[in-house]
């Protein structure tokens, strides 16, 4: 079992430490850095090693532990190739790309002005001594300046609604379109490493869509970086976030277009189960991509687009194996924290302070399980109705836990302090891990496990919300 909270507490960190110092003699990179967060000095950031970055699939790994300066030192196994990994610390999540050698500081910050959730909200990663992230960064610090620079002149353009600036606008969309392009010119020479020219590329793909060129002349940038990477196949969209996104860029989304094919041919194409008859049914724009585009392409709508159409798709034509495999991969993680699933026990805090597995914190078969963040008006209330329900529902194969999702110590203490008699109340902290294995997208939320440790049906209502139909039925299900 895997011990993974943001608890700030002696002991979390003592047993942190102790995992990190036993496997240590395995890990062959050491890297270190500095969290700039002042409000979770002393926390611990979770790693996952992205094994399909532009899916944002991949393996959770061993943590890393901030000391209460910021400082931390990231233990990690050598990596043969460019690999990505998402470092998160909820809400902030980062994503880190760490190179064979790399030898440079890391800085996670967080960035202003971003629209706050309880996770996934990204933040800034920077290699303070690498050459080419310095090279990258003026690329980012130019668009940005160009997009503020471009705000105004857009807006008064729309709100004037006449065509009599639209000459000068165009002229000024020009002269920051050679700027980019001459700021590229002096960028490339800085990046030795293909994985940074990749970087690059994307960066321009972005930056042309964003000024609305055309489809013809995105693909044709496409085609020059893919020239340029002709001997590079190490790297693919598959293990690249770049070039993911790059293809991404290019081809939008193309499952709307249905002016370029029709669905109905894509159905009758799967008979023959043939990657050249699922091209020629989708039109003449695919009739020259590589096998690895077609697949990028399948890859990217079952990504944005999940439908019963993609899946059959992907049954019935012969992707090549890896694209298949990361297909595979994406709808096992994206069932995580739905019905069905089976949850892997994980640590609670009880209210002594003393970390013990769900399945013994809360023993029973069937376990009722409402999560809160903080005591704003709706928890309180979901707690009262909680709590009633709990009182009227005695039974032994059903218990009964509240478990808060609360970084803060003093929130945390509150909670307690406000607990009712029969209230089973514990603590996992903002644990992504818990998050992702319980599905948890807001707060408060129900969630209900059978005694298989299994994930009994999705969107369970709140307690003021119809919960008791629920428990009833599982009544039912307990005496069968």
């Amino acid at each position: 079992m895997r011990i993974a909270m943001r608890l700030g507490s002696v002991l979390f960190l003592m047993i942190y430490c102790h995992l990190s110092m036993a496997q240590s003699e395995s890990h062959q990179l050491t890297l270190r850095g500095t969290l700039e967060l002042e409000e979770s000095l002393g926390d611990i950031i979770d790693v996952k090693q992205l094994v399909y970055p532009g899916l944002g699939v991949g393996v959770w790994t061993d943590p890393i532990i901030v000391g209460e300066d910021g400082q931390f030192e990231w233990l990690l196994k050598s990596v043969e190739l460019p690999t990505w990994f998402e470092l998160h610390l909820p809400p902030w999540t980062w994503e880190v790309l760490v190179l064979p050698d790399e030898s440079s500081e890391l800085v996670l910050r967080s960035i202003p002005n971003q629209s706050m959730r309880l996770q996934g909200v990204p933040g800034e990663a920077v290699w303070v001594e690498s050459p080419a992230y310095k090279a990258l960064l003026k690329l980012d610090v130019f668009q940005l300046q160009a997009m503020d620079a471009l705000y105004e002149p857009v807006v008064e353009l729309v709100e004037a609604r006449s065509n009599s600036n639209l000459d000068s606008l165009d002229q000024l969309l020009d002269t920051y379109d050679l700027s980019f392009d001459s700021l590229c010119n002096v960028v490339v020479g800085e990046l030795v490493d293909q994985v940074f020219r990749d970087g690059l590329w994307e960066r321009r793909l972005i930056w042309k869509r964003n000024l609305g060129m055309s489809d013809v002349y995105l693909d044709s940038l496409w085609n020059q970086w893919q020239l340029e990477r002709r001997d590079q196949i190490e790297l693919t969209a598959l293990n690249s976030l770049h070039i993911f996104r790059g293809l991404e860029v290019v081809l939008g989304d193309w499952w709307l277009d249905e002016r370029s094919f029709d669905w109905d041919e894509v159905d009758q194409s799967l008979r023959y189960h043939s990657m050249d008859s699922l091209k020629n049914a989708m039109g003449p724009r695919w009739a020259n991509v590589s096998v690895e585009e077609l697949a990028g392409a399948w890859l990217i709508m079952a990504k944005k687009a999940p439908s019963r159409r993609v899946g059959r798709v992907w049954q019935e034509v012969p992707f090549p194996a890896g694209y298949e495999e990361a297909f595979n991969a994406l709808v096992k993680d994206r069932n995580r924290g739905s019905q069905g699933t089976k949850v892997e026990d994980f640590l609670v805090v009880s209210p002594n302070g003393s970390p013990i597995p769900l399945s013994q914190f809360c023993p029973e078969p069937w376990k009722v399980i409402l999560l809160i963040k903080s005591e704003s008006a709706m928890s309180k209330r979901e707690r009262e109705v909680f709590g009633s329900l709990q009182s009227m529902i005695n039974r032994p194969e059903i218990g009964w836990c509240i478990l808060t999702i609360e970084h803060s110590n003093e929130a945390w203490e509150k909670l307690l302090d406000s607990r009712g008699r029969i209230e089973s109340m514990g603590r996992v902290g903002n644990n992504p891990l818990v998050m992702e294995e319980l599905g948890i997208g807001t707060l408060p939320q129900v969630v209900i496990l059978d005694p298989n440790f299994k994930i009994y049906q999705n969107r369970t209502p709140l307690p003021s919300q119809g919960l008791m139909e629920v428990i009833q039925r599982i009544l039912v299900i307990s005496r069968r």
